[in-house]
Order: C-alpha cells, then structure tokens, then sequence
C-alpha cells in the first residue's frame, strides 16, 4: 500500500469538501473552492486539497488563491501539533514542487522528529531538499537527518537507499561518508541477491555516480556494481553510458571488460545521442544563480594555481 495512503487513513474518513471536489476540476477552480470558503482546514481538507491539485497539475504558485490556500494549510499544521499530518503535507507540497511552502512546513517536522518519524520520513525530506533545491543553507537539517539514519541504516529499503544516497551527492553534501559505508553492504547484498538488485539500471547508475561524487572508493560494491552494468547494458541510455566511463576512470577502476561493452555501445548509440559527443559539463546559466550538482559535472576538478604550484614545488 502507498505511504501516503497509510498516513491518511489515520486521519479523519470524510472532508466538508469532498462532495465539492468530486467532480474532475481544473487547478484554478479547486483554489477557487478554497478561496470561496471561510471554515477552518482540517488536515483532511488539508489533505484533501492538495491531493486535488496534484493530480490536476499546472497549479499556478504565484497566485494569490495558491497563497491563501498555503496559508492556511500552515495554520492547520499549527493548530493540529500532529507528527502524521506534517509528515503527510510534507511530502504533498514535494509532489506538488513547491519549495517555498516546503521550507515553511520544514521547521514543523524539524520540531516532531522524535514523535513517531520513521526512517522512510527522514528520507523522503533528503529527497525533497534535493529535488526542489531551496534557497539557503540546510547543512544543520542534513547533519540532524544523516545521524539519524546512520543510526537506522539497518532499517532501510531499496527505495530509501537509493533516494538517501543519490539525493546527498546531488545536495553536495561532504559529511556523509560512514553512512555510505554502511549502505554499502546492504546495496551489494541486494544485488548478489536479485537481478540488479531490485534497482532500475537508471538508479544503478545514479548510485555507482553519488558514490563516485563522494569519494567514497568501496572495491566491492564497485566490484558487483560492474557485473549488474555489464548485465543492464543494453538497456542504459547515451548519456548514462558516459556517466560509466567517467565513473570508472575517475575512480581508477580498470574493469577492461565493462569499459570495452561501454564503448561498444556508445558508437552503437552515437548517431542517435546528442550532437556533440564530448562529454562537457553544462554551464552556469546566470551569475546570481547557485549552480546545481549535475551527473554531466566532472569528477575529477582541476587544480587551482596555487595547488599545481604547491604540488610542482613552486613558490
């Protein structure tokens, strides 16, 4: 059953506004609903709202409407002090992509840690920081959240592995190496186990990169890593394959055989893959704009001056 559901069940059954909503309507006449109503949200019209725009979709956030409905789901999460209803409006505001109502539902959860929030929780706000990339610096919520899950690691399933150790690479996040080690085993158990270990070939590449990202140089699991790539080959897409080759060069893996199938597959894939073939990392769009951790970034960063001064002992 989904998580969300399982959250919801234990809220209240039945809305003041289902019979309203339940006919198919479009994003701007659900806000409109919410607008035309003074009455107080409870989490389920919360819940109830918000579940109604996401699958409407094209929610216009600048409006005044969207704002108004925003507002007063923060003032139910104010009212209720419930952990179940912040971690379930939480994750509708992720779903949703709105970052600035996800920053202020943050400091509630930040609050309710330690009411109940399991480790899936825990992850699925890393997730978040990393899908919507909000302004501002949320090391002190990343260094919280990592010591909790080091603690838990044990507790944790495919989908939390992945999203935990992908999502804190492409947040840059540098303090997060023991919990790496310690996923390690547990990713190269699932993979001994299952066919590419329940994981997609797209998230295998996207777990051997985050490791690749962090520095974390783990044989083993590379080892294994190797032997699902060779077997999910066929199925990787263009730019995927240039992540591997990348990966494995910068990281001084000589697996001659995964390279040589990589490479076959890139001339099979070259005439249908982008114009330029070289594998460039994208530039930064506006100068005001914080750049954000690509797959396409090199792995290897050049030295600046004073390091290749240093290191050909010149002053």
């Amino acid at each position: 059953m989904n998580r969300s559901r399982l959250i919801f069940s234990r809220l209240p059954s039945k809305s003041v506004f289902a019979t309203a909503l339940a006919a198919p309507l479009s994003a701007r006449e659900i806000l409109e609903v919410a607008a035309n109503s003074k009455l107080t949200f409870t989490a389920t019209d919360a819940d109830l709202f918000l579940r109604k725009l996401i699958r409407a979709g094209n929610v216009k956030k600048a409006g005044p409407h969207y704002a108004a409905l925003t507002d007063r789901v923060i003032s139910c999460l104010e009212t209720t002090q419930d952990a179940a209803t912040t971690r379930l409006l939480l994750t509708r505001f992720i779903e949703l992509k709105c970052a600035n109502t996800f920053m202020r539902v943050l400091p509630f959860y930040c609050k309710r840690m330690d009411e109940g929030m399991t480790v899936g929780d825990h992850v699925t706000v890393i997730w978040g920081l990393a899908v919507l990339h909000p302004k501002g610096d949320h090391r002190a919520v990343l260094d919280e959240l990592v010591r909790r899950l080091r603690g838990r690691a044990g507790e944790m399933s495919r989908w939390m592995v992945y999203r935990a150790v992908f999502s804190l690479a492409k947040l840059n996040y540098r303090e997060g190496r023991e919990l790496y080690e310690q996923l390690a085993p547990k990713i190269r158990e699932r993979i001994q186990k299952e066919p590419y270990g329940a994981f997609t070939p797209k998230e295998l590449v996207r777990i051997g990169w985050a490791y690749g990202w962090q520095k974390v140089r783990d044989v083993p699991l590379f080892a294994d890593l190797s032997k699902a790539y060779q077997q999910a080959i066929d199925e990787l897409e263009y730019a995927e394959l240039k992540v591997l080759k990348q990966l494995y060069h910068a990281m001084h893996f000589r697996d001659k055989e995964l390279l040589w199938k990589v490479d076959q597959q890139l001339q099979v894939l070259q005439p249908l893959g982008p114009l330029n073939a070289d594998f460039t990392p994208r530039r930064k769009p506006f100068k005001n704009k914080e750049q954000r951790v690509s797959m396409t970034d090199p792995l290897i960063r050049p030295l600046s001056k004073i390091k290749r001064r240093k290191l050909l002992g010149r002053k």
